[in-house]
């Protein structure tokens, strides 16, 4: 099958993982997967590249998503959908194209119009919504949703990343059937336990230390202040502690400010940006993993790569979160931004080797059973193979 992926990122960060998982099982299960994207790049060659870099061929979108005031910006969002749309026809009408899979952006309606014209059918992915809590504040958000209405209705079928998401669609008069909750995933050929490095772990320090892990960007949503007054405690109490924080961002100098203040320096191990094909090295470090912050619609793509290596996750209390990890058994559920409920879970892993090694195992295997990028492929396969039967079923006979 040729299925075309349409995408209105720089192909770098999280959504590029993300990108990457779902086009490479697509083509490890047979299909030919073509690329639509502002810069014409494949994400599967540039999963997990800073996005706070400008080395990838994006770098002119860099600059204006840093510099640009936000109506501006906006309007730009609008302007790609004239960009993108004869690439959009010039491709369905070139290949045989099956179904388009289109990665939802703000604004974007490109891929429902070009499907629409070439009565080809659309899947959405949407792993957020319009007026949500985000880095970048809408200006234009009025506009925003009647456009993702105009999308959604115009869908063949929509894959949200959790329930919540499923929820608010439905609350614009979308019908529900065709709503699917389809999570994040993991590649577990990369994130397997075997990646450990005995060496690395000497290199940073942390010989017979208990290395707390974080994998991600240092920006606000992610709450990392609350995270380092935590174990900034917790080190007066078990001096082995230490936070391993693997990435960079405009925040680390405000992190190391606390970790100082609070009388820790020797607490934080900082590894800078690490490529996406690393990772797997230095979680496998790691002695537990933790998510300090998310929300209510995020499915977070490193809780399934720290449960696939095999460790322990302490995670806010988001629906997202708890679909995946049953506090206890495959992981530490804790409130959303209790730092009390945070710390006593942080010592308890460390204070348990045998509790970090059972619930390592359980989400493993939870991983390994439910959360591959191979199963979200099929999940998507199978939902394309519904709307095809629906889609004969109202065709008149003869």
């Amino acid at each position: 099958m040729n299925i075309l992926y349409h995408y209105r990122t720089r192909g770098t960060g999280g959504e590029s993982v993300h990108a990457s998982g779902i086009i490479n099982a697509l083509r490890r299960l047979g299909h030919h997967v073509l690329i639509a994207s502002p810069t014409g790049t494949d994400p599967t060659t540039t999963t997990g590249e800073d996005p706070f870099k400008g080395k990838s061929r994006g770098k002119g979108w860099l600059w204006i998503s840093r510099f640009v005031p936000q109506f501006l910006f906006e309007l730009l969002e609008i302007a790609y959908n004239f960009i993108i749309l004869p690439d959009l026809l010039l491709a369905l009408n070139r290949h045989r194209i099956s179904f388009i899979y289109e990665r939802y952006a703000f604004f974007l309606f490109a891929g429902a119009l070009s499907a629409s014209l070439r009565r080809v059918p659309l899947l959405v992915e949407v792993n957020e919504l319009s007026g949500h809590e985000r880095l970048r504040r809408q200006v234009f958000t009025r506009p925003a949703r009647l456009i993702e209405r105009w999308v959604f209705a115009r869908a063949s079928a929509i894959l949200v990343v959790s329930e919540f998401l499923k929820r608010e669609i439905i609350k614009m008069g979308i019908e529900p059937r065709k709503i699917h909750v389809v999570p994040n995933a993991v590649d577990v050929r990369t994130f397997q336990v075997e990646a450990i490095d005995g060496t690395l772990r000497r290199e940073l320090g942390l010989n017979g230390k208990f290395a707390l892990g974080f994998v991600g960007w240092f920006v606000s949503w992610h709450n990392l202040e609350m995270l380092v007054r935590c174990c900034a405690r917790i080190i007066k109490q078990r001096p082995q502690m230490r936070l391993m924080l693997v990435g960079s961002g405009p925040l680390r100098e405000t992190i190391e400010a606390i970790a100082e203040q609070q009388g820790a320096t020797e607490l934080l191990v900082f590894t800078g940006s690490v490529h996406h094909k690393q990772i797997p090295s230095y979680i496998a470090v790691m002695d537990a993993c933790v998510i300090p912050h998310s929300n209510e619609y995020r499915s977070p793509i490193k809780m399934f790569e720290y449960m696939a290596m095999g460790k322990p996750v302490i995670a806010p209390s988001f629906e997202p979160i708890t679909s995946v990890i049953e506090d206890g058994k495959t992981g530490i559920i804790f409130a959303a931004g209790d730092e009390s409920r945070l710390e006593q879970a942080i010592l308890s892993l460390i204070d348990q080797p045998l509790l970090r090694s059972r619930l390592g195992q359980m989400a493993r295997q939870k991983v390994f059973s439910r959360y591959t990028w191979d199963h979200q492929a099929r999940r998507a396969l199978e939902i394309f193979e519904k709307v095809q039967c629906s889609t004969l079923d109202l065709q008149p006979r003869t």
